[in-house]
């Protein structure tokens, strides 16, 4: 999850971690069956508007739920206006895209890998991108299992790149500029519509969307990171503190989670953070607008309508990393809760029930807060 170089950690969790990677862990919890069925539905569940992707809430029922104290936490913005589906030229290779074919693959580009899933309707009409970054120890399958992004976002018209870390863990410095010469290089080669490119990923995958957000911040409508603020407990994480000049340099809509009793990232360091983006855009001070004593999501605007949304979420996961109980690092409504892919050394999904799930709420998100 959120960590870096075992050779920066306490000697006792630099040797967890070697033990881990050696022998592997399984930490096996209970399946719920209603939210498996649920975060497994297939992209041709997923509604082209995002609306049917998950109950949600609609503009009126922010309010009813603020006020009663109940409700799903999804999006209550209108769906925004956008040009995805509209005829576009034939794919080109670009970079290291050589293959335009729909399907799924994994595509080598510059010393790291990326899982690369492209629709059969994006060779013909344009489509949105969102990259989906994994946490340390992680990898874009992993990813993949909890936010379920590659199945259920391509019938919402969105190519989906979930990179891959060289030995699970991500660094900023040699990372970053890979990862978005990648993303340029989709872009590019599918005629992306511009309007719709959007990022999310927890933990160090949190931490690069933050980064991103920042940097690059003409590139995406809308950014989606979790459990990502400050310092993480056992390593040095760097993501945007929206001080001074580490600040975006224009407005986008951003969807951020993070959990009250997270074990590796403290929940005071996403009060801090949630702050200081609120100070730095100018936004009001807030409304509720879906809660249910196990989540609370509350909106921030700015006067010109762009939003900040913050969950906070009590869901916790019974798994260990390095000796140190992860708790709250978890991703809400994921079927992820047994150890079941090559190098996964626990389960990330939260324990069910949840009230809703993560990659689910992210789709929705990007939907309807497209660039402007």
């Amino acid at each position: 999850m959120a960590v870096r170089d075992a050779w920066r950690l306490p000697p006792f969790v630099a040797i967890a971690i070697l033990a881990a990677a050696a022998c592997g862990t399984s930490v096996p919890a209970a399946t719920n069956a209603a939210h498996v069925d649920a975060g497994r539905a297939s992209a041709d569940d997923a509604s082209m508007a995002g609306a049917e992707i998950t109950p949600g809430l609609d503009a009126d029922d922010g309010a009813d739920a603020s006020e009663e104290g109940t409700g799903s936490p999804g999006d209550a913005a209108d769906a925004a206006p956008g040009t995805l589906g509209s005829p576009a030229p034939a794919p080109v290779a670009t970079g290291c895209v050589t293959d335009v074919t729909a399907g799924h693959r994994v595509v080598s580009c510059q010393g790291i890998t990326h899982n690369l899933t492209v629709p059969a309707s994006c060779l013909t009409q344009t489509c949105g991108l969102i990259v989906d970054v994994h946490g340390g120890t992680m990898s874009g399958d992993m990813e993949d299992k909890n936010t379920q992004l590659a199945e259920i976002a391509p019938a919402a018209g969105f190519i989906v790149v979930q990179p891959n870390a060289n030995n699970g863990l991500w660094d900023a410095t040699t990372d970053d500029p890979l990862v978005y010469s990648f993303i340029e290089n989709v872009r590019d080669a599918f005629h992306v519509d511009t309007h719709h490119i959007h990022m999310t990923g927890i933990s160090q995958g949190g931490y690069m969307s933050w980064r991103f957000a920042c940097a690059h911040t003409d590139l995406f409508g809308s950014v989606a990171p979790a459990a990502a603020a400050g310092q993480a407990n056992i390593s040095v994480e760097t993501g945007c503190t929206f001080t001074g000049t580490d600040a975006p340099t224009g407005e986008l809509d951003i969807l951020y989670m993070h959990g009250t009793q997270d074990g590796l990232v403290n929940f005071p360091n996403a009060i801090t953070l949630r702050d200081a983006v609120v100070a730095f855009y100018k936004m009001d001070a807030g409304a509720v607008v879906a809660t249910d004593g196990t989540f609370t999501r509350t909106r921030y605007a700015t006067a010109s309508g762009r939003v900040f949304e913050f969950i906070q979420h009590n869901y916790i996961t019974p798994s260990m990393f390095a000796g140190i109980a992860i708790k709250g690092h978890c991703f809400p409504g994921s079927p992820d809760q047994s150890v079941t892919l090559p190098n996964q050394l626990m389960s990330f999904g939260c324990d069910p029930p949840d009230s809703f799930t993560w990659g689910q709420e992210v789709l929705r998100f990007f939907v309807a807060h497209p660039k402007r």
